[in-house]
């Protein structure tokens, strides 16, 4: 029975490449305390590197240590990447060009299997994610006219981004995953891309089941303005999302992005969902190990926004510094956390709409909490449901989920403000707070005197009688 011990409360997300799937870096990675998840990008061409890359991670963790939760991205494969520039200077404004498919003779020459449908006329082509920018002016069988709008320099390998004929996948596009293998490594969340219904996830959620006993946590990729229109309708059936925010900047205003993230993140919050920022997170430290002052600010800005977690960039770990990128990280979150108060909250608290007793239960809980200076609240939970509801609240006191599954427990680690422990055994309601106080003082998360609002709200009985309630409790009387 273990704890976090990691104290800030937005948690980090350790992403990575095939390029990164080194035997190096599961031996780096395996004993880090402050990662709370591994998120690999799947690539069908590299299962086998992945599958044997997350057994080793937990080769090589230490027996003390939680197991890392494991997420995989499905939804990230770009259209098309560069195979050939031969042009011998960067591309200059007002320049005019053809693109081709590989081995056509075009100025610069692409790999993709969606020729045909990739362009459009007067529409916009992005190297990279708007690094360059070039506008279609003519389309022809294996060659394609464009003007350059934004220049710059470009290499093989970069990816190439049409807008406006990307269609939204379907789930059933994903076909091609042998899913066997991957549960019975028992992935915790799963990254799909932003599809159209509500209806597709719960496909998803069922065949999921039907091959295992439980579902990993389904997070929706919000990397088109399809998708964030549609996100509310999307959050009632996926468990969270990732924002892709460099994707969202190709389909909208990139200065609208900061306030598409911070509307997202407070419609999670309503809905006690997972929002998870990603997109260039550090990126410069592929490169050099110091970072920008403008992505030491982008952390801080995720921070007091309201985010559950912040993805570390998966570029980071083709360079040098992955290591002290991670450090970096949980620096910056813990400095701001530790100078934030409920008053310099980036984000409107909307009032809180109680539909249920879980809301009930657990919004006076939270106010309580607060009201008597609680240093936390300790809630029992099943699911993770109960603590997914205080979380949020976004209040700086911690909260302890208790529960009776690894899973669950592993599940909750990307939870803003969340730190779970696991019961062997289901104990009467009676007799858990004796056992959680122990835990919590031995972990050096409570002393003497110190009050803790334990919340329990009862799907199914684990005392004598089912009850939903919360106490104030003084560890002094607990013993």
């Amino acid at each position: 029975m273990q704890i976090t011990r990691e104290k800030h409360q937005t948690k980090i997300i350790c992403s990575l490449d095939s390029v990164g799937l080194k035997p190096d870096y599961a031996k780096e990675l395996s004993n880090r305390t402050d990662i709370a998840a591994l998120r690999i990008l799947y690539d069908p061409k590299n299962t086998k590197k992945i599958l044997e890359f997350i057994p080793l991670v937990e080769e090589f963790r230490s027996p003390e240590l939680n197991k890392i939760p494991i997420m995989i991205d499905v939804g990230s494969f770009p259209r098309a990447s560069v195979a050939k520039v031969k042009l011998e200077e960067d591309l200059q404004y007002a320049q005019i060009l053809t693109i081709s498919k590989a081995g056509k003779n075009g100025d610069i020459e692409i790999n993709t299997e969606d020729w045909q449908s990739l362009f459009a006329k007067n529409e916009s082509v992005f190297f990279g994610f708007g690094s360059i920018e070039c506008r279609v002016l003519e389309i022809n069988n294996d060659q394609i006219k464009v003007k350059v709008l934004k220049g710059g320099g470009l290499a093989a390998g970069t990816a190439v981004h049409v807008p406006a004929t990307r269609k939204a996948p379907s789930i059933f596009d994903l076909s091609y995953i042998d899913i066997k293998p991957f549960q019975e490594l028992g992935i915790d969340y799963v990254v799909l891309p932003g599809v159209n219904t509500a209806r597709e996830i719960a496909v998803v959620r069922k065949k999921l089941h039907s091959d295992r006993s439980k579902c990993p946590w389904l997070l929706i990729r919000v990397d088109h303005l399809d998708v964030y229109e549609k996100v509310n309708d999307l959050l009632d059936e996926a468990d969270g999302v990732l924002i892709s925010r460099r994707d969202l900047a190709l389909t909208m205003e990139a200065a609208t992005v900061p306030m598409v993230c911070k509307e997202i993140i407070r419609e999670c919050n309503k809905k006690a969902k997972l929002a998870i920022i990603a997109s260039d997170i550090l990126g410069s430290l592929q490169f050099n190990p110091t970072p920008t002052r403008a992505e030491v600010s982008d952390i801080a800005n995720s921070v007091m926004d309201g985010t559950d977690a912040v993805v570390l960039s998966e570029e980071v770990a083709q360079g040098k510094h992955l290591m002290r990128g991670l450090t970096l990280c949980r620096n910056i979150i813990m400095d701001i956390e530790e100078q934030q108060t409920e008053a310099d909250i980036n984000w409107k608290k909307e009032e809180v709409v109680v539909n249920n007793e879980l809301d009930a239960v657990a919004f006076q809980a939270f106010k309580t909490a607060q009201r008597v200076k609680a240093k936390a609240i300790v809630c029992i939970t099943k699911e993770g449901n109960t603590a997914l509801r205080l979380a949020s609240f976004r209040t700086s006191v911690p909260v302890i989920a208790v529960t009776f599954s690894e899973d669950v427990k592993r599940r909750l680690s990307l939870v803003r403000g969340v730190y779970s422990m696991v019961l062997d055994i289901a104990p009467h309601l009676d007799d858990v707070l004796p056992v959680v106080n122990k835990q919590l003082k031995r972990e050096g998360w409570l002393n003497s005197g110190d009050k803790i609002v334990f919340v329990t709200v009862t799907l199914s009985p684990v005392g004598r009688e089912a009850s939903n309630l919360f106490t104030i409790q003084s560890v002094d009387r607990l013993k």
